[in-house]
């Protein structure tokens, strides 16, 4: 494939650059034998340098703060808290002219004055000290980011604790059933509610079940006596008793009926026999379609009002 120079690069033909396409600057550098730059392992490293330094600032600073209990400005000096201050200067009782406090006078009372302002001072210096003191020992018990564990291995199996077959739902359910509410009631409200609970607590009183009773059989009443709302214009439902009467009649005429058919002859020869055999069936029939009608639990008569 042939090529061309350009700026003292050689650069590739179209058509192999439509072969072998360059994948970007990468790409490129890669064709030309340079390794390309791995960002993703320069930015991981530069994170775990990072957690490392952090890992190693935190427990420099817990192991200092463990040993904090005492400032750095007063780890090798003694304590002078419990010091008893010099006497004052007095003069000789013998009144030596040659002594050597001879001239100087103090006023009564100066040495317990001096005395009472030291002891003030060492307490407020060991009242500060203890605060410092205080605040050294929390930082220092403060617990501090626990290292992560290890990265388990890829062929590491982890080992669970057995299945087992509780039902923590349903125990959970019956224990909270079994819980009863705190009583809060005091003795006299308990008495109260123990005179309150009579033979016939709970039931309900005679009258209102009478009543009750009453309010059901008057509803019943208005509903038998309240007009049909399906009943059409003109017409009245025919009373139950009526509808039964007359499905005992009509009964009774069917079978009537069918006596007198079964005993006439099969071979009907007269024009008398022929046209008696043609009534009985008409009537049958219209017996029949009376039974259907009157077998219905609702049956319309005309209104004779």
């Amino acid at each position: 494939m042939m090529s061309y120079q350009v700026a003292g690069r050689q650069k590739p033909s179209a058509v192999a650059e439509m072969l072998m396409p360059t994948n970007g600057f990468r790409g490129a550098q890669k064709r030309a034998g340079i390794a390309p730059k791995n960002h993703m392992k320069d930015n991981l490293m530069a994170i775990k340098y990072a957690q490392a330094a952090a890992r190693e600032e935190r427990e420099n600073a817990a192991r200092a703060a463990k040993d904090l209990y005492k400032l750095e400005q007063f780890r090798n000096v003694p304590s002078r808290v419990f010091e008893q201050p010099p006497p004052s200067p007095r003069r000789s009782a013998r009144g030596d002219e040659n002594d050597e406090n001879d001239g100087e006078f103090l006023q009564r009372g100066t040495a317990e004055r001096r005395q009472q302002e030291l002891r003030e001072k060492n307490k407020a210096a060991r009242q500060i000290i203890q605060e410092k003191i205080e605040d050294a020992r929390f930082i220092a018990d403060r617990p501090s980011t626990p290292r992560k564990g290890k990265t388990p291995a890829r062929t590491e199996v982890g080992v669970f604790k057995p299945r087992t077959n509780d039902d923590w739902i349903s125990s959970n359910r019956q224990a909270a059933q079994r819980m009863a509410a705190p009583v809060t009631l005091t003795k006299n409200e308990r008495a109260a509610q123990d005179a309150a609970v009579h033979g016939s607590f709970g039931q309900v009183p005679e009258y209102l079940q009478q009543r009750k009773l009453q309010w059901a059989q008057e509803k019943e009443e208005a509903k038998r006596l309240a007009p049909d709302p399906n009943c059409p214009k003109g017409m009245k439902l025919m009373p139950e008793d009526e509808r039964v009467q007359t499905l005992e009649v009509l009964k009774a005429s069917r079978e009537e009926a069918m006596n007198q058919l079964s005993r006439m002859p099969f071979i009907l020869e007269t024009p008398t026999a022929k046209r008696k055999h043609a009534e009985l069936e008409m009537k049958l029939k219209e017996i029949e379609a009376a039974l259907q009608l009157f077998s219905k639990q609702k049956v319309y008569i005309a209104d004779g009002r």
